[in-house]
């Protein structure tokens, strides 16, 4: 079951979303509905979703308000929003998909396909490693996986000479002058 919240201060376009989902999605469950930045923010600290439905303009205040309150939380966003002027921010804050209003079962079947497979593949990786890493007596053979736009890119740790912080990203600085940017916190 993947637990969800629905950001979206218009009432129609929750009926909507909700009613698609319902009717489309067996295994997702929304576990709550928010129509401002407030309850959004509340609910998410509350919820701990994996994955959140999420409106650029909301009264009073924006979706990304919402996820700047809420960096210490792990959840994948997918905006649904009537602007396609927001997409390149959206996509900054490595948001997992943007679906322009109005939208139908096949681009929200997409989007949640994207969450699966992103899910599923950063899931089977993660123990992957983990086993890879259980397994080595020479530490230095031990991998990590950094989350990056299109999935995780998997490292040595000797590698990484140092992290550098930079708002919502960190950049890992790696032997030969390679660096990679974190797009998770």
């Amino acid at each position: 079951m993947i637990n969800t919240i629905i950001v979206e201060d218009n009432q129609n376009h929750v009926e909507k979303l909700t009613r698609l989902l319902k009717g489309n999605f067996s295994d997702i469950n929304v576990l709550a509905v928010c129509t401002t930045v407030r309850q959004g923010i509340d609910a998410i600290r509350k919820y701990r979703p994996q994955l959140i439905f999420l409106d650029v303009q909301l009264e009073p205040g924006s979706g990304f308000e919402v996820l700047e309150q809420t960096r210490d939380i792990y959840y994948e966003t997918i905006f649904t929003t009537s602007y396609n002027k927001y997409a390149v921010k959206a996509f900054k804050f490595c948001a997992l998909d943007y679906i322009i209003k109005p939208f139908g079962a096949e681009e929200l079947k997409s989007a949640i396909d994207r969450y699966k497979n992103l899910n599923a593949n950063g899931t089977k990786k993660n123990i992957e490693v983990l086993l890879h890493n259980y397994q080595q007596i020479d530490k230095t053979l031990q991998i990590t996986g950094i989350p990056v736009m299109h999935g995780i890119d998997f490292i040595t740790v000797s590698e990484i000479v140092y992290c550098k912080a930079a708002n919502n990203y960190t950049e890992f600085h790696l032997v030969n002058n390679k660096k990679i940017i974190a797009t998770k916190h």
